[in-house]
């Protein structure tokens, strides 16, 4: 009997971010030296690039991950990667979840009841148990 198996992509918080915003990446595009970055970031290095001839179908910029040369096309074909827009999707999914169950500001949980109480009478609970 044959098993399956599974695979599990594990990457943190950092991987899904783009390098050029250093925020969430945004409609992730790949280019041609396997570097990630946000769609909007990818305009505006294209926008920068210093000028080829107007028959051009490519505009060469440099990477900013790795500095090399790479050429971009200059009409809106760079592959999307899909597989990384799901991770950002869910981890946008986790931040949005996070942000509801985020204790109160100046607020925390008592260590003995489990109460979230104001930060103030937390340390004088504290105090009165030493």
């Amino acid at each position: 009997m044959s098993q399956a198996s599974s695979t599990t992509l594990n990457c943190s918080n950092n991987d899904l971010d783009c390098a050029i915003c250093n925020d969430l990446l945004e409609e992730p595009k790949q280019l041609s030296r396997g570097h990630i970055f946000c769609y909007k970031c990818v305009l505006r290095l294209i926008e920068y690039a210093p000028p080829t001839t107007s028959r051009a179908r490519v505009v060469y910029i440099l990477c900013p991950n790795c500095r090399s040369q790479v050429s971009v096309p200059k009409t809106e074909n760079l592959p999307t990667v899909y597989l990384i827009q799901g991770m950002v999707d869910k981890e946008k999914q986790t931040r949005a979840v996070n942000a509801t169950q985020a204790p109160e500001p100046n607020k925390g949980e008592c260590n003995s009841c489990s109460q979230l109480l104001p930060s103030e009478q937390l340390f004088s609970a504290r105090l009165a148990i030493l």
